[in-house]
């Protein structure tokens, strides 16, 4: 295990407790630093790296049909999309192709993974190729798959389903997003979208800001319209309907018409579901013109106006308690590390549910007693960041320590009071270890009842 000094001289000096953002793919990631391009000898502005870089194939379409007889048949239609990105760049870089998987092998591996497992659903077929590709490739570092399924429902005949024919009904538009980074937990989520609602009354839009800006008067009662297009999360793959999640979103849609957006209903599969819903306008028409042909008000015809639209959007985020192994390691260690790199398998638990970090702060704070853990903006510490920034808090609080030392050390007593190590420890330049400060703060602390109690007890002595 390398030291301190050690990893700090293979840091940049301006940089030596600063918090850095771990890299998802740290091999790629440094050999990414490695290899610069220089542009043009006269660009003063130096050297560029290459970027986020891959390849895949879009659009690629698939029909499946499943015979569970001769004439009872189950169709899915889906459009499909794959990307990889490799962990080298030396295809962009040099122009060497001995990595690169073609697109039409992509475009082939989608068919014959339909033919050989089936399709049961959108986000089982992409976490299917998923699997494939980073089992089949050592060279694939990520993998991405969108689907998105056309919506074909069994035709009705006097109300009874026909066992062949099909009929598109296009109510809703399904699609999944699944990725997954080599050696961890894909990433799923479902979606809907073009699902176009309306309702005729019973929607009002009054007291907004009054201002010389305004000309829409307000409206106790219009028509109410939009397209929504809702996508969610998923905190798990396992024992998952996926089929059953997305039929009961919808119907939540349809209806609560998208429903309270602070509440939602609950599902433990979700792991949180963003909606947008741009606004549909159906304006009323002036017959006030016209009173020879039309008399009265005008209730039943009304002006399709979509652009411009208004764009609504509200995200609902299932709530996580911080998990046990935050004490075990908080307690253990002195410090936490929230790496997406998977250095702790416990770490991928951050990754999926994205704690809140308050209650988090708050928790560590407690359990740590006189060590400080922070965590970034979006919760991420290095192992490194994390120690490097713990070292400099205690290095920092250990200056204080040792000042209250000086200013009680006019009482030769006191120093009997203090052990031995305690007081090496305080007098070192280096960082203190964090359980040795931990100790010397908690016994600073007592120090004022230690020579209260040691003066009573000369005082009573002497009488």
């Amino acid at each position: 295990m390398s030291t301190l000094k050690e990893q700090l001289s293979h840091m940049p000096s301006d940089d030596k407790y600063s918090f850095s953002r771990p890299m998802r793919d740290r091999e790629s990631a440094r050999s990414a630093r490695d290899v610069r391009v220089n542009i043009s000898e006269n660009d003063k502005r130096g050297e560029y790296e290459l970027g986020a870089c891959g390849y895949g194939k879009n659009n690629v379409k698939l029909l499946y049909v499943r015979r569970s007889d001769e004439l009872r048949h189950e169709i899915r239609e889906y459009e499909v999309d794959t990307h990889l990105r490799l962990s080298s760049q030396r295809d962009y870089l040099e122009g060497d192709n001995r990595d690169i998987i073609a697109t039409d092998s992509q475009k082939n591996t989608v068919y014959l993974m339909a033919k050989k497992h089936g399709i049961h659903s959108p986000e089982a077929f992409a976490l299917l190729l998923c699997s494939h590709f980073l089992y089949m490739y050592e060279q694939v570092a990520e993998v991405s798959i969108n689907v998105e399924e056309y919506p074909w429902a069994r035709y009705q005949v006097d109300n009874r389903p026909h066992n062949h024919a099909f009929i598109m009904c296009p109510t809703a538009t399904r699609f999944c997003q699944v990725s997954q980074l080599r050696n961890e937990s894909p990433r799923i989520r479902g979606g809907l979208k073009e699902l176009r609602v309306l309702k005729t009354t019973q929607s009002s839009f009054t007291d907004f800001i009054q201002d010389e800006y305004r000309t829409l008067p307000d409206m106790n009662d219009r028509i109410f319209s939009t397209v929504v297009t809702a996508t969610w999360d998923f905190s798990t793959a396992t024992g998952v309907d996926f089929d059953r999640v997305w039929d009961m979103v919808k119907e939540c849609i349809m209806q609560n018409f998208a429903g309270p957006p602070d509440t939602g209903i609950y599902s433990p599969s979700i792991r949180s579901i963003e909606m947008q819903m741009p606004n549909k306008h159906y304006f009323d028409l002036d017959f006030s013109k016209f009173s020879k042909v039309i008399q009265g008000q005008n209730k039943e015809v009304y002006l399709p106006m979509d652009k411009p639209s208004d764009m609504f959007s509200s995200a609902v985020d299932l709530y996580d308690a911080p998990p046990a192994w935050w004490e075990t390691d908080c307690v253990r260690y002195g410090w936490v590390e929230v790496s997406s790199a998977g250095l702790l398998e416990s770490n991928l638990l951050i990754n999926r549910h994205r704690i809140s970090y308050t209650p988090v702060r708050s928790r560590l704070t407690s359990l740590m007693g006189s060590h400080v853990v922070r965590l970034t903006d979006r919760g991420y510490m290095t192992r490194l960041s994390s120690r490097l920034q713990e070292d400099y808090e205690v290095r920092q609080r250990a200056r204080i320590e040792r000042r209250k030392l000086r200013a009680t050390s006019v009482v030769p007593e006191l120093r009997e009071l203090l052990p031995e190590s305690l007081l090496k420890t305080t007098r070192r330049r280096r960082p203190c270890a964090p359980k040795f400060h931990a100790g010397a703060a908690k016994l600073c602390k007592q120090l004022p009842q230690l020579l209260l109690a040691d003066a009573t007890q000369s005082s009573t002595s002497e009488f």
